[in-house]
């Protein structure tokens, strides 16, 4: 969604060039950008047992890589009884980047879009049931929600972070009650925020990393009142000390952090600053990444690189002589990237890859000798990834794919013979997928999969005793989440239809006693609680409602108890749930809309809030604007609903009553973009009158509305001047004259795509059978379509990607691989003398895969990776010397991301990026590093 409101916010900056629609690899517009988050595990720890620190040290262990965990961006679909849904994108983010410092708000014409689209044009009226629900206090009344996330328990209280209108997203407590549900610290003044992270508790006090917007990330600790939140120490004076994976070991928090000078190594801290010390530097010549720290009966267990043998198990006792490599299981420098420390009290259990290069489990009691693997679960060199650990009447139960019967559920007693799998409960070879394994009662609750119906399933250990709970969607899936476990209760979310969305749900392991809680989100919205913790008689949550967004909840189990805390961020809005294809005409932005209470609608906006309205609604979303002298046409869908009726081509001057449906009998499936031609529009549809696909024109009126051109397998149109050309999947060129004569141009192997006006050329990606795909012209004649240039020499062609060309004046930019130097940036004047590689981006034959985005002048904007940096935003005048990075937006290596949307508004570049911390967010560029900044986070 964050892309769709990228076209909104920015008014008047779409450049509404020609697109293919479908086959042959045809260039597509606005295509959302998958962001991808890796969601590490976290450490379960444990109690007593044989691990001592009392052997005597081994050689130190191995270099590995850094533990980054990152969090799981989850959709949400919010609802409140009574009340219409809004979906938000909650996003928790991880917290390794730099902060941005405050900035001045953009300009009137971009704020406007966010008030009216995002925080709404007029006062928000809730009502609510009263027997079943109410607002126990109302802080910040913003319906994007509190961005509520990482909930620890700690002094009798609920330490968590959120965010609301003032202070941005800080430190809150709450004892259950509305009263007690406060921010403790502004730690980063302002509307900044702090980047806080790892919440972790240690007696009454929490600790965790914050950035006050002086001394970077360092270590911050609680006792839930404001003078008592300070930073520990300013443990790396001149930059970020970074302290990841927080774990309390007997009273004593450990965590990785860098001084500057060590690398990033595994301290300790007792909460004082002369406590809080190295423990030992264990990579001398760099970093030992210290992760997957785990209380292993008073010992910390954890993974490390020593810079030799690679990430081998390590142990600590919290002084230097007492941290031990305690087994090279992995011999040389690869290592054996221990996984998943899970200690049950006797034996350390975790996965590892040996020489044999298979990954297994493994077993530890803290010395050399007693770390072994457990089982050879699928022998030879193949793995069988043992992961979710619990432990269950003494048993470990786990997930394991034996490379017969696919992922399912095991147990083990800690030997080879009693390692078995418990039920193989999608039999034969396909994967049950088990997730989420918990331990009630004596007996394991997991979600399973059979048939692709993820329900709720419970085992005592043996194959009779592993059943499905209940069917809790018949036909389809609950899909039951978050499984969380108080006393005898096991608290999740599922679906049990369309007509309740994804909401709270209980059970006592019964199939009666598996019931939803309460329909939070009223209706087929979906409230999807999540981040359970028990405080007294209550469970705490967050869930996400139309009116107030995601929020802070309790739960006692019951219906009437099930009740919001707190509205902690108060700002209202409008519930637009999607906003999509802003289009600039006459002055004023026009963009489709979707809320759950209006259903689907076209908006306008001049720009300011009360100049903000719909300006008609429809039973599905409209789409591919494009304007005709004093008229816009747009595609309506069929109704969203029922899936009956036919695409509709409509057109309007603005108003509603000039906004109508042009009649076209035949018409179905339009299945590209309209292209404009003087006063006419050019599209391919499927016709029902002769049941194939056609070229359609039309001038808005039934009269002036007919075929130009029929054919099988029509594929793409676009227009160059007075010259209209569409491609068909058998390999042809065609035109279509100013006299509406339809004839051939030129016959490829396949369809030609991506087209582009350059010039008076129609610039496009061909495959003539002898030098793969590259870029070829045309105008409009066979001899006057020419290959550009064989860029990477053969039959195999050079990689084009139709959703990175972007032309600027008499250039075009595009990403190309000529076989040497990896996909770099190109530029071609459509000539071959002035076709040439722009810039080695990423020095030798890896990739640095540019995607251009937008233009300024004779600049172009666009993404790389120089394998340095990361994903970044780069800026090129086309010569090598004028292409530089712009901005390191994510200073942690990682990148922005391969972000795909970029605009231009008032000679400013405006995009969607990630600072690592935030998440997606808008930004914005001037083309200096230090005018490159975050607008607001979405």
């Amino acid at each position: 969604m964050i892309q769709d409101i990228l076209k909104v916010v920015v008014s008047g900056i779409l450049v509404l060039g020609m697109t293919g629609c479908g086959g042959g690899g045809g260039s597509s517009s606005d295509t959302p950008a998958t962001v991808t988050d890796a969601n590490d595990t976290g450490d379960t720890n444990g109690s007593t047992g044989d691990l001592q620190t009392t052997d005597t040290p081994d050689t130190q262990a191995a270099p590995g890589t850094p533990d980054t965990t990152d969090n799981t961006d989850t959709p949400q679909t919010p609802a409140v009884p009574g009340t219409t849904d809004t979906p938000d994108t909650s996003d928790a983010n991880d917290t390794t980047s730099t902060p941005q410092t405050p900035q001045t708000p953009p300009e009137p014409s971009f704020v406007m879009i966010l008030e009216s689209v995002l925080y709404g044009k007029e006062p928000l009226s809730v009502g609510m049931e009263s027997d079943t629900a109410f607002l126990l206090k109302d802080i910040n009344t913003n319906t994007k929600g509190a961005d509520i996330s990482e909930k620890v328990v700690a002094g009798g209280k609920v330490f968590f972070f959120a965010a609301d209108a003032e202070h941005g997203q800080e430190l809150w407590v709450s004892d259950g009650t509305s009263g007690g549900t406060h921010i403790v610290k502004d730690i980063y003044p302002g509307s900044g925020y702090s980047e806080r992270s790892e919440l972790t508790a240690v007696g009454s006090t929490v600790y965790f990393r914050a950035d006050d917007g002086v001394n970077g990330y360092e270590l911050w600790k609680s006792d839930g009142t404001e003078t008592g939140t300070v930073m520990v120490k300013n443990i790396h004076p001149t930059d970020d000390a970074n302290p990841q994976n927080l774990v309390n070991v007997g009273g004593t928090l450990f965590f990785g952090a860098s001084d500057g000078t060590d690398g990033l190594e595994l301290w300790k801290s007792d909460g004082t600053e002369t406590g809080t010390v190295l423990v030992k530097d264990i990579n001398p010549a760099g970093d030992s990444y210290p992760q997957q720290m785990t209380d292993a009966g008073g010992v910390l267990v954890f993974a490390a690189d020593d810079g030799v043998n690679g990430n081998e198990i390590w142990k600590s006792d919290g002084t230097e002589g007492g941290t031990v490599k305690i087994k090279d299981i992995n011999a040389g420098s690869s290592g054996s990237n221990p996984y998943e420390l899970y200690y049950t009290g006797t034996f350390l259990y975790f996965r590892a890859t040996d020489s044999a290069g298979g990954t297994e489990l493994w077993k530890s009691d803290g010395t050399e000798g007693g770390t072994v693997m457990v089982k050879d679960i699928r022998a030879g060199a193949n793995s069988s990834y043992p992961s979710g650990f619990v432990l269950n009447n003494g048993e470990l139960f786990f997930i394991a794919n034996d490379g017969t019967s696919g992922n399912e559920l095991w147990k083990s007693d800690g030997t080879e013979t009693g390692t078995v799998m418990v039920k193989d409960i999608r039999a034969g070879g396909p994967s049950s997928y088990p997730a989420e394994l918990v331990s009630m009662g004596g007996t394991v609750y997991f979600r399973a999969n059979t048939y692709n119906n993820a329900e709720l399933w419970k085992s005592d250990g043996t194959e009779i005793g592993t059943v499905m709970v209940k069917d809790i969607f018949v036909g389809d899936s609950g899909n039951p989440t978050g499984l969380f476990v108080a006393g005898n209760t096991l608290y999740f979310h599922a679906v049990d239809d369309t007509a309740n969305g994804y909401e709270l749900w209980k059970s006592d392991g019964t199939e009666t006693g598996t019931v939803m809680v309460r329909d939070i989100a009223a209706g087929s919205g979906n409230s999807s609680p999540s981040e359970f913790v028990s405080l007294g008689g209550s469970i705490l949550f967050s869930a996400e409602t139309t009116s107030y967004g995601r929020e802070l909840w309790s739960t006692d189990g019951s219906q009437s108890g099930t009740v919001q805390v707190k509205d902690v961020n108060t700002r209202t809005e409008d519930s637009v749930e999607e906003v999509a294809d802003a289009f600039e005409f006459g002055g004023k932005s026009y963009f489709s809309a979707q809320s759950s209470d209006l259903g689907y609608a076209l908006w306008v906006s001049d720009g300011t809030t009360a100049g903000s309205a719909k300006l008609m609604t429809f039973d599905a979303r409209v789409r591919d604007f494009v304007s005709v002298g004093d008229k816009f046409y747009f595609v309506k869908y069929p109704n969203h609903v029922t899936g009956s009726g036919k695409e509709e081509l409509w057109q309007s001057d603005g108003t509603a009553a000039g906004t109508q449906k042009v009649d076209i009998a035949d018409l179905n499936y339009i299945y590209s973009k309209p292209v404009v031609r003087g006063a006419s529009l050019y599209f391919i549809c499927y016709d029902d009158g002769i049941s194939d696909y056609a070229v359609w024109k039309s001038d808005g009126t039934p009269g002036g509305t007919l075929r130009i051109s029929t054919d099988t397998d029509l594929n793409e149109i676009g227009v160059v001047a007075d010259t209209v050309y569409f491609s068909t999947d058998s390999g042809g060129l065609w035109k279509i004259d100013s006299s509406d004569h339809v004839a051939s141009v030129a016959l490829f192997s396949y369809a030609p795509y991506a087209f582009h006006a350059l010039g008076e050329k129609l610039l496009f990606i061909a495959d003539d059978g002898q030098y793969g795909e590259e870029p070829w012209v045309s105008d409009g004649t066979g001899a006057g379509t020419t290959l550009v240039a064989d860029i990477y020499p053969g039959p195999d062609g050079s990689s084009m990607e139709s959703d990175r060309i972007m032309v600027s004046g008499s250039k075009v930019y595009f990403m190309a691989d000529d076989g040497t130097n990896g996909s770099e940036l190109w530029v071609s004047d459509g000539t071959n003398a002035a076709t040439h590689m722009v810039k080695d981006i990423r020095v030798g034959q890896y990739s640095s895969e540019p995607r251009p985005l937008a233009t300024i002048g004779d600049t172009l904007y666009f993404s790389a990776d120089d394998d340095t940096h990361g994903m970044e935003l780069w800026k090129s005048d086309g010569t090598a010397e004028g292409t530089v990075m712009v901005s390191d937006i994510n200073p942690n290596g990682d990148g922005t991301g391969d972000y795909q949307y970029g605009s231009v508004h008032d000679g400013r570049f405006y995009f969607i990026g990630n600072d690592g911390t935030y998440g997606n967010q808008l930004w914005v560029s001037d083309g200096t590093g230090a005018g490159t900044r975050s607008v607001t986070e979405m």
